[in-house]
């Protein structure tokens, strides 16, 4: 039962080994992800002998450890962009709700007197308008790694001065 038994056929693996003939030592080796050192038992010493091959082995064992031929590698070459008066007024067009909204707000006469102007609405807006500035600052030029350490920090102030605000416009609602 407790015999363990390997069968291999050194005809067809002496490929794996190079066709080397020589004395292989057999080690066992008992290892786990835990295990910080593995169990190496050493039981045996084996000598091996391969039938001769045309070609000369030593030689080639040795170009087996040469380095390798160096890959150079070409990129695709990058998409064109559209021509920069393109680009211009796509932005001009996408940000011209915006300023129609802000023309009819004029017209309309938005009604700002019920605005508090104190240092928690006004920290709140601007650190809302920051946040949107550093959107459109990522998708200029920063990468995602920066974006979110600057986040953090206008997230952390845009939640404090919100609270602030909300608990100051439910306190004037309840007098």
């Amino acid at each position: 039962q407790n015999n363990y038994k390997l069968d291999m056929d050194l005809g067809v693996k002496s490929v794996s080994f190079k066709h080397m003939s020589g004395l292989y030592s057999m080690d066992l080796i008992i290892g786990d992800s835990l295990l910080k050192k593995p169990i190496v038992w050493h039981f045996s010493d084996i000598k091996l002998k391969f039938s001769e091959v045309e070609s000369d082995v030593s030689e080639s064992f040795a170009d087996f450890y040469k380095p390798k031929k160096l890959i150079s590698h070409t990129f695709r070459e990058p998409e064109s962009r559209p021509p920069h008066v393109v680009s211009l007024l796509f932005t001009v067009l996408s940000l011209a709700p915006l300023l129609v909204l802000f023309v009819l707000w004029a017209r309309l006469g938005v009604n700002i007197k019920n605005f508090p102007f104190n240092l928690s609405a006004i920290g709140f807006h601007l650190a809302l308008a920051s946040i949107f500035i550093l959107f459109g600052m990522f998708w200029v030029y920063l990468d995602m790694f920066i974006t979110l350490k600057y986040l953090f920090f206008l997230g952390i102030s845009t939640f404090l001065f919100g609270n602030r605000l909300l608990s100051y416009i439910a306190r004037r609602r309840n007098k």
